[in-house]
């Protein structure tokens, strides 16, 4: 039960996230960011409409560029939806500890949208992506190269059971969801 409750809780606050185009701690002032705003989404299997620079061109970020200092994550989603991303890490939204209880956050860089929530509770790990036109849970994942500390880690996972929701409504089971990541706090 309490693991269903905090992948509960990570899908709550991931779509959260991807609604808010990233944490308020992560975007700069107005002034430093490009043009007025993203270029939108798509369909579930359309790419996010291109724009030009002077229009923020980074789909949906609003010309927030993400410090990627900290860690970066990269997903790879195929299946009724095809989407690939690359996040930055967000220290300020995650916590570390152990198996038993971290949490990791990964955040629209640019060029993308959407969020990243990475969850090891009592052993075990779950993944949700969130995106405006896609979201997808793993509870059934499997990690691999798995490196955690009290202050990082690191591996990629393969979530072979999943839901997938579309921005239409529409869901289905059992996606491709993998990736790889690595955060230090």
């Amino acid at each position: 039960m309490q693991i269903a409750q905090r992948l509960g809780a990570a899908f709550v606050l991931g779509a959260v996230i991807a609604a808010c185009g990233g944490s308020a701690a992560t975007q700069g002032p107005a002034a430093t960011q490009a043009g007025g705003g993203g270029g939108g989404g798509g369909s579930a299997t359309q790419q996010p409409a291109a724009t030009d620079a002077g229009n923020g061109g980074n789909g949906g970020n609003g010309g927030v560029v993400v410090d990627t200092s900290h860690g970066k994550a990269h997903i790879d989603i195929a299946g009724p939806a095809s989407k690939s991303a690359d996040l930055g890490f967000s220290p300020v939204l995650s916590h570390f500890g152990g198996t038993d209880e971290t949490v990791v956050y990964f955040v629209a860089t640019e060029g993308t949208e959407g969020a990243l929530a990475l969850t090891w509770s009592s052993g075990t790990f779950a993944a949700v992506f969130t995106s405006a036109d896609i979201t997808v849970s793993g509870s059934e994942c499997t990690t691999a190269n798995m490196k955690m500390d009290a202050t990082s880690v690191s591996g990629s996972f393969d979530c072979p059971t999943n839901i997938v929701v579309l921005a239409s409504g529409a869901s289905s089971q059992n996606a491709s969801f993998k990736g790889t990541f690595e955060a230090r706090g």
